[in-house]
């Protein structure tokens, strides 16, 4: 195939990052394995991936036509739309088989590693948080990790509307950047994509957590809440961080406000609509 019908990306073997680049080709295959091939008349898809390891270890991505989500959330006319495909998406990696997953053993690993990092980050950089939020957040975070019994499902591992690809007659929705794909809880690709539509504006977030609400098979009660609260949080702090590092002033601002609510003790659910 040429060139261009291939996504690339690269990191030095020694790069902390370059383990998960090594399980991604294993990610996608699992995913098309045990993920539906169509939700509510939109067909899923996942790239056919090939990896090759040298001094870099190299993933090359099958291309997936279309444009990103990310760009429906910001024009009016297509708004609606974004907000089907992304119920859709969420329906597509809750219903996924993963009872005997081999993904485990990363979830049980990551998210101790994605705390070490926030907690580097505030003891030995720029701190963003107070004393009473940083103790809001290790409360989340102890309860998040618990294992209450919930259904497990298919977690994207990094569900953002730039990593959904929408085909060009808007009946596929591909997933891509699968290298954090674990098994988890419902709560966390909620949790990660609300933020996107969020950020956009306060209105998408609204109206994609009443959709999530109106479809969800059960009641979302107070461990979802903290669930959400605390993956939002996570995500937030890396992103006020990102804002920074790129010169990327709204997503630090909106960021910061997003974080400062959440780990304010407020419910999710007074965090989403008082924005």
């Amino acid at each position: 195939m040429a060139s261009d019908e291939f996504l690339t990306k690269r990191r030095p073997l020694w790069h902390a990052g370059a383990m998960r680049l090594l399980r991604e080709r294993a990610c996608a295959d699992y995913a098309r394995r045990v993920a539906p091939q169509e939700v509510d008349g939109v067909r899923i898809q996942f790239p056919v991936t090939q990896i090759s390891v040298g001094v870099q270890v190299t993933v090359r991505s099958q291309r997936i036509e279309g444009e990103a989500l990310f760009e429906l959330l910001y024009r009016q006319e297509t708004r609606q739309r974004a907000l089907d495909l992304g119920i859709a998406a969420l329906r597509a990696l809750h219903s996924a088989q993963v009872a005997s997953a081999p993904l485990a053993l990363f979830g049980r690993t990551y998210q101790p590693l994605r705390e070490l990092k926030v907690a580097v980050s505030e003891t030995f950089g720029p701190s963003l948080l107070l004393s009473e939020q940083r103790r809001e957040l290790r409360r989340l975070i102890l309860d998040y990790n618990r294992d209450h019994g919930e259904k497990k499902v298919l977690v994207h591992g990094d569900l953002q509307p730039s990593h959904l690809i929408v085909g060009a007659s808007g009946e596929s929705l591909g997933f891509i950047d699968l290298e954090a794909m674990r098994i988890g809880k419902a709560a966390t690709n909620f949790a990660q994509l609300w933020i996107g539509y969020y950020i956009a504006d306060p209105l998408l977030g609204q109206s994609l957590f009443e959709r999530y609400t109106d479809w969800h098979p059960d009641p979302l009660d107070a461990r979802f809440d903290t669930d959400v609260r605390a993956e939002i949080a996570l995500r937030c702090h890396r992103h006020v961080l990102e804002g920074r590092r790129s010169a990327n002033g709204i997503l630090e601002e909106r960021a910061g406000i997003l974080l400062a609510r959440v780990l304010s003790g407020k419910s999710f659910e007074e965090v989403c609509f008082e924005g």
